[in-house]
């Protein structure tokens, strides 16, 4: 969940637009979610404005494709450095917008900040 996800759920609640009980349901994995494959931080991002980053050298496309599913749905974006072809084509398959840098090995799904910071601007 995002900073504006999150304001958005707090809003419908205030407007008695979401009942508790959904948002408690929403907000349950929160900051934590046990994916059986990997235990995701879903909290980073409204902490950071990024999502966790998969460290995926040693994990299964499979499970690579598990954990960016799961990001995905709960953030709206997810990021794999070390990620093989394999898992890149299996991204892919569900995330069609997904963009492969493949010389950094990394794979993106969603939109990100833009840096705050002029050190971090490409030119």
């Amino acid at each position: 969940m995002n900073r504006d996800q999150l304001q958005t759920l707090l809003m419908e609640v205030a407007s008695h637009t979401c009942p508790v009980e959904r948002a408690m349901n929403v907000l349950r994995d929160m900051p934590f979610e046990d994916a059986s494959v990997a235990l995701i931080d879903h909290h980073r991002s409204l902490r950071t404005g990024i999502p966790e980053v998969i460290y995926g050298a040693g994990k299964t496309p499979e499970q690579i494709a598990v954990i960016v599913d799961r990001m995905v749905k709960n953030t709206g974006s997810a990021i794999v450095t070390r990620a093989s072809r394999a898992a890149v084509e299996l991204v892919q398959e569900k995330f069609p917008e997904a963009r492969d840098y493949a010389a950094a090995r990394l794979i993106a799904v969603g939109s990100f900040p833009e840096p705050v910071s002029e050190r971090f601007v490409a030119v």
